[in-house]
């Protein structure tokens, strides 16, 4: 959720004007919540902490540091300090065979950082021939796919509230493989 969306989503689900604030890093973790409705509102914004409570004072909050959490923030926290993305490369390999290449990134590359990542691997360990970027990537006719800490963070939640897999309709997909044989 944009942080500019928070107090009113905030006010809307829970019908208060309180929220916890962790600072993160470069970051600030925000949760408001619901409890005898089952409802927790989070939001994660990049400023610093007084920035991040001047604001949502101005909007009548009371700020209170701190965070509510759930059993599935817990084991999705765990993913969030191993990596912040995870990227997977299907590829026209030797022959009519099919290959995956899988990556894990501290945020969230582009495709392009991808492929130049698994370019340098397979060219480091001899698996492909001294060919430019932009060869290796028209020859191998990618799907290149990026799950941000936060679609991971969601087929999680999902998995733990045994739901089914939450929409990745913002997915980074790049076209898919076509045979121009």
């Amino acid at each position: 959720m944009d942080f500019d969306d928070f107090a009113d989503s905030v006010v809307r689900l829970t019908g208060k004007r309180e929220a916890y604030a962790r600072p993160a890093g470069q970051k600030v973790r925000l949760t408001a919540a619901d409890p005898a409705h089952d409802v927790i509102v989070r939001c994660e914004v990049a400023m610093d902490f007084p920035t991040v409570r001047d604001r949502l004072e101005k909007e009548n909050f009371l700020v209170l540091r701190g965070e509510w959490s759930d059993e599935a923030d817990e084991a999705v926290d765990a993913v969030d300090h191993l990596f912040g993305a995870v990227a997977a490369v299907s590829y026209e390999a030797a022959g009519s065979k099919v290959g995956l290449w899988m990556d894990a990134y501290p945020g969230t590359p582009t495709e392009i950082e991808v492929l130049d990542c698994m370019y340098r691997e397979l060219l480091v360990n001899g698996e492909i021939p001294d060919v430019p970027l932009e060869k290796f990537t028209e020859d191998i006719h990618a799907t290149v796919v990026i799950l941000s800490a936060n679609e991971i963070r969601g087929y999680v939640t999902a998995k733990l509230h045994d739901q089914s897999a939450p929409n990745l309709s913002e997915m980074a997909v790049l076209d898919p493989p076509t045979n121009n044989d």
